[in-house]
């Protein structure tokens, strides 16, 4: 799971061995598919946001601009599949206009592929957010505002498929099935929803 070796190795990073923090991301490159998501799991969609964060977040930790630069293309890539894969519903009235397909999901317990996951659009918001800065840094002012732009009528999208749910704290799909499990990742490892929020309180 990309997503489980995000963590594992950027705690390599935080501990001070960014060696082997590096060795441990390498592999992130070779699971970027043609089309730039990231995937290790066939169906599950949090890994794209996962990966673009790990990579960002080890520049970051390490300081190192050239690991930042060589990984940029990467990035940039799995952000266009992110602004891709989120418009794949043409209807603007429908209520899941602006966010990720239906998906299967392991953490929710929602193997069907029959709902709509949160945590799944929470994950890929942070990767176009980490993509903002890490654009931001490299001087690409251009990329780093459309990204930002991205990243707000993203955030938008979900909030109103959340508020169509009628339910005052964040659910595990907007059909309001599954089990419990990555919904306050809204506010950690970065804030896309401020933590006192109404919505993450609730939760």
């Amino acid at each position: 799971y990309l997503r489980d070796g995000a963590y594992q190795a950027l705690s390599l990073a935080h501990a001070g061995f960014m060696d082997e923090a590096r060795r441990a991301l390498e592999p992130y490159f070779r699971f970027q598919k043609d089309s730039g998501q990231f995937v290790s799991q066939e169906g599950q969609l949090d890994a794209n946001g996962y990966s673009i964060w790990a990579l960002v977040e080890f520049w970051r930790l390490s300081g190192d601009e050239a690991w930042l630069r060589r990984a940029w293309p990467a990035i940039q890539k799995s952000a266009a599949w992110i602004q891709q894969a989120r418009r794949a519903e043409k209807d603007p009235a429908s209520p899941f206009a602006g966010v990720l397909p239906k998906a299967i999901s392991d953490g929710e317990n929602l193997w069907a592929g029959k709902n709509h996951i949160l945590g799944y659009d929470w994950w890929n918001l942070r990767g176009i957010q980490c993509a903002a800065d890490a654009a931001r840094a490299l001087g690409e002012a251009e990329a780093a505002e459309r990204l930002r732009t991205e990243f707000e009528d993203y955030r938008s999208a979900i909030l109103k498929a959340l508020k169509r749910t009628g339910l005052p704290y964040i659910p595990p799909s907007y059909e309001k099935e599954g089990t419990h499990w990555g919904n306050l990742e809204v506010a950690f490892p970065t804030p896309l929803l401020d933590a006192r929020d109404p919505l993450v309180t609730a939760t």
